[in-house]
């Protein structure tokens, strides 16, 4: 269920306040669920086999080539969203439109990355029961010794009894977030538009999982403006937004993406009979930025186009 409830409160015939109440969720999706591929070369651990052989009664490990997979998990639950949102909004005459927000949310239950042992589909590994329970706990130990702590702890058994090691998702994490949204229009002339608009974010880690990153993936702070005209025949606008530093984390992609500044134009004009023709220009001064960490640079993107209505 998504229940949802806002509650409007009009101060004077110009002015308002606005109480929000929701309720999302976002199921994981098929890669989440259902993903079945080998996650990089067999491990071989013939050597640490060898060195146990004196303790294995001619009993086989299958050391030598261990498969490597990345699995999904079945028994996901949905993400969760509980949000709360307070909104002003104020008409000042003709020529102002103000509005002011602040929200809370709290998030719970994400789907984390790939990660050792965190499936519980794939129990942690055990070594053949033919085994006495002295040498199992040897094994144990010795792979406890000589593997990275991630590796041990994603080495398991196939259906078979096999060894194997897999790397899979579940859910984890409760985080708090809120922020403000403030923005202002201007109207000086009919056919003129001045914007300007702020967003600040903050966010409070209250629960995580180990090897799993929380981030918003979203700046602290943004700022943007724009000029636009809009007369009979010609339409001209400018926008220019700021976006602070941040630090983004998806899959094997994680590092800063820098503060940037784009500014985008645009221009249409509106011939009789219905022809129009105009262009846009995205990041005019072709700054080099990223948006997402490991994503492409922006760079100067141009679009023109024509068009006749009737």
């Amino acid at each position: 269920m998504s229940p949802k409830a806002t509650l409007l409160y009009r101060l004077t015939r110009d002015q308002s306040l606005r109480l929000k109440y929701d309720q999302a969720f976002q199921t994981p999706n098929y890669l989440e669920r259902f993903l079945a591929i080998p996650a990089g070369r067999p491990i071989n651990l013939s050597a640490l086999e060898r060195a146990l052989q004196p303790l294995l009664g001619g009993v086989s490990l299958g050391f030598e080539a261990i498969p490597l997979r990345a699995l999904g998990n079945e028994q996901l639950d949905v993400e969760k969203i509980t949000s709360y949102e307070l909104g002003y909004t104020a008409v000042l005459g003709s020529r102002a439109l103000v509005s002011a927000n602040y929200y809370y949310s709290k998030l719970k239950d994400f789907v984390s990355e790939l990660l050792p042992g965190v499936n519980p589909a794939w129990r942690p590994y055990q070594p053949p029961a033919v085994l006495p329970v002295q040498v199992q706990q040897a094994i144990l130990a010795a792979l406890r010794q000589n593997l990275p702590p991630e590796v041990f702890r994603a080495m398991t058994n196939a259906p078979n009894g096999a060894p194997l090691f897999v790397y899979s998702y579940t859910n984890f994490g409760k985080v708090n977030t809120q922020g403000v949204e403030l923005d202002l229009a201007l109207y000086p002339r009919p056919d003129v538009e001045l914007t300007l608009a702020y967003s600040y974010l903050d966010y409070t880690v209250k629960e995580g999982a180990p090897g799993a990153s929380l981030l918003p993936n979203s700046p602290k702070h943004r700022v943007a403006a724009s000029v636009s005209y809009h007369g009979a025949s010609l339409d001209a606008a400018v926008k220019v937004r700021w976006v602070d530093a941040f630090l983004w984390s998806a899959g094997v992609f994680e590092g800063m993406v820098d503060a940037y500044t784009v500014a985008d134009v645009a221009l249409g004009y509106r011939f009789g009979g219905g022809l129009r023709v105009g262009a846009q220009v995205l990041n005019v001064l072709d700054d080099d930025h990223l948006e997402t960490f490991g994503g492409d640079f922006g760079r100067r993107r141009a679009l023109a186009y024509l068009g006749f209505a009737w």
